[in-house]
């Protein structure tokens, strides 16, 4: 991921990300055991203690909020600022191309505004053959 976010901003880099990882060195079966072993040692024995304990995994936590109450009211969301008028060069540095896309046309600064908001009709009243 570094190394392609290093490409995609036009930096150097000394690797190619594309590259594969090189081949795990092969194990043996007594390799592949020592880590089952281990992982048993690890996880299981501890999961089977705690079974046979009858030990929960959440002793000595409690609930976030152990009494059934209402949340407490949020504040309302501050007004937003009116959407910018921006110019088609002020959205990106000048000869900014991301690997695999082409270049962005240039867009009138009215066609930069936001979407109006529509009400929208039900998917169901939409549909062809749809009988209310």
């Amino acid at each position: 991921m570094a190394l392609h976010t290093l490409e995609v901003l036009s930096l150097p880099v000394a690797e190619d990300w594309r590259q594969p990882w090189p081949p795990a060195a092969p194990r043996g079966w007594a390799g592949e055991r020592r880590d089952d072993l281990r992982w048993a040692r690890e996880h299981l024995a501890l999961w089977l203690r705690d079974v046979v304990l009858r030990r929960t995994h959440g002793r000595g936590r409690t609930a976030k909020r152990p009494e059934l109450a209402p949340l407490p009211e949020l504040a309302p969301l501050p007004e937003l600022a009116p959407w910018p008028e921006l110019a088609p060069s002020e959205l990106a540095p000048p000869g900014l191309v991301l690997p695999g896309l082409a270049p962005l046309p240039a867009l009138a600064p009215s066609e930069l505004a936001p979407p109006q908001s529509q009400p929208q009709t039900p998917a169901a009243a939409q549909a062809p053959g749809f009988d209310a």
